[in-house]
């Protein structure tokens, strides 16, 4: 397993983005590459929801 790059946190209230790349391997395509953003918003200190968005890279 490939580590992520972490490059952006930003936090508004109880939200908090994170935004970076990544790398994995593909059994049917190889190695491939993307561009990831998490949004994690809490409620009495717990992550109640994540919202992500992933976009290959060339």
């Amino acid at each position: 397993m490939q580590p992520l790059d972490l490059q952006r946190t930003y936090e508004d209230g109880p939200v908090v983005v994170a935004t970076g790349e990544g790398r994995g391997t593909s059994v049917e395509h190889g190695p491939f590459r993307f561009a990831f953003n998490d949004l994690f918003t809490f409620r009495d200190g717990l992550v109640a929801r994540v919202d992500s968005y992933v976009v290959p890279l060339p």
